[in-house]
């Protein structure tokens, strides 16, 4: 009778944690795209934007799954600010990968942020990504209008 119980207990146990990591993996593949190819080069008609330090943020995915949003290169045209991210990804507070990515920012007049959008699959972030990715991307928008790196677009009057 002992024996039974203790491989059943050991059994559900077993059965319980496949489940946790399964649902982990789950919460990993479901985390925004991650482009891997190159970008074309800047147009010329943008401003580069020369302080980029301090500009990161930290995503989590749960589960020890965490994406960390660095800014190398920050410009901007008359419509919008283009941002290159580097991303470092973690699990179990081990980096497990550096990726770029880069996202097109637009402003309204007022210095709101009306889209985010992503370069490489031309999603709104604001659209389709968690509350929390929103929810950070605007921080580091509002952070841009606030510590004047970027010009807002002027309205059309």
């Amino acid at each position: 009778m002992t024996t039974k119980v203790l491989l059943t207990s050991l059994f559900i146990i077993s059965v319980l944690s496949s489940c946790k990591k399964k649902t982990m993996q789950q919460k990993i593949e479901n985390l925004p795209p991650v482009p891997t190819t190159a970008t074309a080069p800047l147009p010329s008609k943008e401003t580069t934007i020369a302080d980029v330090e301090n500009n990161s943020f930290t995503l989590s995915c749960g589960s020890g799954c965490a994406a960390t949003y660095t800014a190398e290169d920050i410009s901007q045209d008359k419509t919008s600010v283009r941002v290159k991210f580097k991303v470092d990804n973690y699990l179990n507070d081990e980096q497990t990968e550096t990726t770029y990515e880069t996202y097109l920012f637009y402003y309204s007049n007022t210095g709101e942020i009306v889209k985010i959008i992503n370069e490489e699959n031309q999603n709104n972030i604001l659209d389709n990504y968690i509350l929390s990715a929103q929810e950070s991307f605007k921080e580091f928008a509002a952070s841009l209008v606030q510590d004047k790196k970027i010009k807002l677009p002027q309205s059309k009057e």
